[in-house]
């Protein structure tokens, strides 16, 4: 009986562990951008991630969070095209060079996350690109290791997930020369795993946020007017020099 009552009360002292997780290692993350136009694949990715999620218990529905990704680091292997990604059209990483992923709330038909195992869960959130927000709902596969587990002193969230955006929500531009290489509906699949540790009630964590960076004192809507035209005719000469399909493979799969 006693064995019993000093499990029952372990697992409740693991159950109400506030964990925050706010470390992200380059090799152990990756954001990734398809565009399947009927002229060419594009691929674009990057392991420019950083963000804060912050887990008060392990009820999947207390977690919250936010995950932003360097705008300015795609690479598709192409410099011209990075160039265009970079674009005041595409991206516009110059005046926004964070893209962001609000977490309001998970909903899964599982009431907490095991111990390494995998659960289903759909995000529910807003995301931020060139200042445009919209909310989203993301569909995304979970595994939680808490601290300590197999000899890791840090806690750890592995999220893997696949939806889609139209980027013209968000203001991007497809140039009149590119309308048969770039499809309007971007396919973004993430392979991210988040670090953190156990943190009491009043630890400043809970309410850090990941900030923008600064931006050139000109406003975006100047700059966006005044290079719409003007790339236009620049880079027509530039881009339909490449034609060459991209061929990068998809990142390796995240071993906890």
């Amino acid at each position: 009986m006693f064995y019993v009552l000093a499990m029952l009360s372990h697992a409740d002292s693991v159950s109400a562990q506030a964990v925050v997780l706010h470390r992200w290692r380059p090799e152990e993350n990756i954001v990734v951008f398809e565009s399947n136009a009927p002229a060419e694949l594009l691929i674009a990715r990057t392991r420019a991630v950083n963000g804060i999620l912050k887990m008060p218990s392990q009820l999947i529905t207390a977690a919250s969070g936010e995950v932003v990704v360097e705008t300015g680091a795609f690479r598709s292997g192409i410099s011209v095209r990075d160039e265009t990604i970079r674009s005041p059209e595409w991206l516009n990483a110059e005046y926004h060079p964070l893209a962001r992923l609000t977490i309001n709330r998970l909903i899964s038909d599982e009431n907490v996350f095991g111990v390494s195992r995998e659960v289903e869960a759909v995000a529910e959130g807003v995301i931020e690109i060139r200042g445009a927000t919209h909310e989203i709902r993301v569909a995304a596969t979970l595994c939680y290791r808490p601290p300590h587990h197999s000899g890791d002193p840090d806690a750890r969230l592995r999220i893997d997930s696949e939806f889609e955006i139209d980027m013209r929500d968000f203001g991007m531009v497809i140039p009149p020369y590119w309308i048969a290489r770039i499809s309007p509906t971007l396919v973004v699949s993430t392979h991210l795993l988040a670090r953190g540790s156990i943190v009491s009630p009043d630890s400043p964590l809970w309410s850090q946020q990941i900030p923008s960076p600064p931006v050139p004192s000109a406003t975006v809507e100047s700059e966006v007017e005044s290079t719409t035209v003007e790339s236009a005719t620049v880079e027509s000469a530039t881009v339909e020099s490449a034609t060459s399909d991209i061929t990068i493979d998809s990142p390796d799969s995240e071993s906890l």
